[in-house]
């Protein structure tokens, strides 16, 4: 299930407002592709990443925004030749142009480059465009090996994973000589990390030769111990499960198995994990993103054996100000909100709720207003012996933000002292979830 905002945005190259789209929440779960390609729902989504002015041409994640040399290479011959290029499907062009432009005015060493040259060369992949694909997988290479020389680097932590990158980008290029190379970079000299994984078998498909797509649910751990260090954080995994039934996000349930067992390595519990819902779909679901629970407690009639707050005897709450309870507006948020509730996966983003609310959907103005009237629907619910409609609501973090705790603080759900806010969540979140089902 995907969430869309679609508003009016003014270019901030030729100052004229264009309807645009965005992709503000989507569900995905599997394995990614070798480069990074997430699966569906974000898979398809990607395309709208970056938006185009129909006036002037200016392709940018947001129109809204440009530095003062944009509108200089957005005039220039070669932007508004590439722009027009018909051997490259529309996508395609936006993502290259949007490239040049971070090009001309950042650096070409930038992260950046590297992923908008590459969701070009998805979007050929699209299209079926073979030759414009491997061209813009070139163009990636290119600009991740710049990265690279001038001291930067694209992966966060690992550099062994920016080679499995570079593997990939030259091995679906049909450049193995150079795919061989990155990848025997990114072999470990022993032990199992999962960079070292996927760069064997980036170097097994080169050496046969293959240009297509693989996935890294393809890695198969060699002599090392790695399918044993797998299939002991399954087992673990699933001890952790069986001892929470409200269910344990992704990040806590590495965290928990890791603390259980630290000989294992941390790659290894990842990609064990990965697999849990391919391999085990009668034992574990997913009931919302991000979140693992095992299937039998997912009747309805459960609940924790613990009491939660939402469930305790209280009475009433009149702790936030009137000020959209009873109006329209206050409806059609309530029932956006129970919309989401009853989809497994769906979270609703607060551009979107503004988009309802009919204010501006970002700045200052909008997060006050959105997070009264959520407040204010919080109230009645927990006044109701409900649980909060507003945990369905997430920022770009996958979670909620501060003003979710405040709010639960207010309403006496959670203690002033309690720190462990990530788990109130996940717990409030399965009870929405829960509540709402239908």
């Amino acid at each position: 299930m995907a969430s869309w905002f679609e508003g009016e945005k003014r270019c901030a190259v030729c100052g004229l407002p264009s309807p645009q789209s965005e992709l503000v929440s989507a569900g995905a779960w599997g394995a990614s592709d070798l480069d990074g390609r997430t699966p569906e729902v974000v898979r398809s989504g990607f395309r709208w990443s970056v938006e185009r002015c129909p006036h002037c041409g200016y392709c940018a994640p947001g129109i809204d925004e440009a530095s003062r040399r944009a509108g200089l290479v957005v005039a220039a011959p070669a932007y508004q030749q590439l722009l027009a290029a018909a051997s490259l499907p529309e996508p395609a062009r936006r993502f290259l142009c949007s490239a040049m432009i971070a090009e001309k005015v950042d650096s070409w060493a930038s992260k950046l480059v590297v992923d908008l040259c590459l969701q070009a060369a998805w979007a050929c992949d699209d299209a079926g465009s073979a030759e414009a694909a491997a061209d813009c997988r070139l163009q990636a290479a290119a600009a991740l090996e710049a990265l690279h020389k001038f001291g930067g680097q694209h992966h966060p932590r690992d550099r062994r994973a920016d080679y499995v990158l570079l593997a990939d980008l030259y091995r679906r290029a049909g450049r193995f000589e150079e795919a061989e190379g990155a990848a025997l970079q990114a072999v470990p000299d022993k032990g199992f990390t999962l960079a070292g994984q996927l760069a064997k078998l980036e170097l097994r498909l080169t050496l046969e030769r293959d240009d297509r797509r693989h996935a890294q649910d393809e890695v198969v751990a060699g002599d090392e111990g790695g399918q044993a260090a797998r299939d002991a954080a399954r087992a673990e995994a699933f001890a952790v499960l069986e001892s929470s039934p409200h269910g344990v996000r992704h990040g806590n349930l590495l965290r928990r198995v890791l603390a259980a067992d630290p000989t294992l390595e941390r790659e290894a519990v990842a990609a064990a994990l990965w697999a849990l819902l391919e391999e085990h779909p009668a034992d574990i679901y997913s009931p919302a993103r991000g979140l693992l629970r095992m299937t039998r407690f997912r009747d309805s009639t459960w609940r924790p054996q613990v009491p939660v707050p939402w469930e305790k005897d209280r009475a009433p709450v009149n702790a936030i100000p009137d000020k959209y309870r009873g109006t329209t507006v206050y409806a059609k948020v309530l029932v956006r909100l129970v919309e989401a509730a009853q989809d497994p996966e769906e979270t609703v983003r607060f551009p979107e709720l503004a988009e309802i609310m009919g204010i501006t959907p970002k700045g200052q103005h909008m997060a006050k207003e959105v997070g009264h009237v959520l407040n204010e629907i919080c109230e009645g619910e927990v006044n109701r012996g409900r649980p909060m409609l507003s945990a369905l609501v997430v920022g770009s973090g996958g979670w909620p933000g501060a003003g979710f705790f405040e709010c639960a603080r207010t309403l006496g759900l959670l203690a002033p002292d309690d720190a462990d806010e990530r788990a109130f969540w996940e717990i409030e979140l399965v009870a929405v979830r829960e509540e709402w089902r239908g």
